[in-house]
């Protein structure tokens, strides 16, 4: 179900005033597209991805209501979708920081057990590598350009017809939770760990 641009000011004016009956249909007009669009773009559960759309309906009142937007220049889709995939990306930005954090080093490790360790990553690393041939375009294409050529998200834009290297980094994270869940689905976690 879509709404008509005139329809968007329409309810836009209803939700500049208060109209919190407005602000339900909207939320109920989306919802389920950005549910879609959130599990197809980023691999996210249709729980996380409501999660989220929630987070961007309240951020869009909070504009309303702070007058940070005062007139409607696009649809209320696209307005709230941008809002919601800056919201996903930063999740997903914070996640993957997170996830860096859990790898800390204590203790001090001694040059034979420098060797071995590095035996065993490279012994994961082929195992992870062995996946990237199931990865669908252009997931393939960036990922091995950023980790194997060490190509910059610039050049990487510039070699894959990118608009810039935000949508290059924005897509390499999508591709990354690609290739996670495939790592997941193929190894159990005592091939890898």
């Amino acid at each position: 179900m879509t709404v008509s641009i005139s329809g968007d000011k329409d309810l836009f004016e209803r939700l500049r005033k208060g109209d919190e009956n407005s602000l339900v249909k909207v939320y109920q007009l989306y919802k389920g597209n950005y549910i879609s669009w959130g599990q197809k773009n980023f691999l996210l559960s249709a729980e996380e991805c409501e999660d989220i759309f929630q987070d961007a309906i309240i951020a869009f009142n909070d504009n309303i209501r702070k007058k940070k937007i005062t007139e409607l220049n696009c649809s209320l889709k696209t307005y709230i979708f941008a809002i919601a995939k800056n919201l996903t990306i930063k999740i997903i930005n914070k996640n993957n920081r997170e996830e860096l954090k859990d790898e800390h080093f204590d203790a001090p490790i001694e040059p034979r057990e420098i060797v071995d360790q590095m035996i065993i990553l490279s012994e994961k690393q082929e195992k992870i590598v062995s996946l990237l041939k199931f990865l669908k375009e252009p997931c393939y294409s960036i990922l091995k350009l950023y980790y194997y050529k060490s190509y910059s998200m610039e050049i990487i834009a510039r070699e894959l017809n990118y608009k810039n290297e935000k949508v290059v980094k924005s897509q390499k994270v999508r591709c990354m939770n690609e290739l996670k869940k495939l790592v997941k689905a193929r190894f159990s976690k005592g091939d890898l760990g």
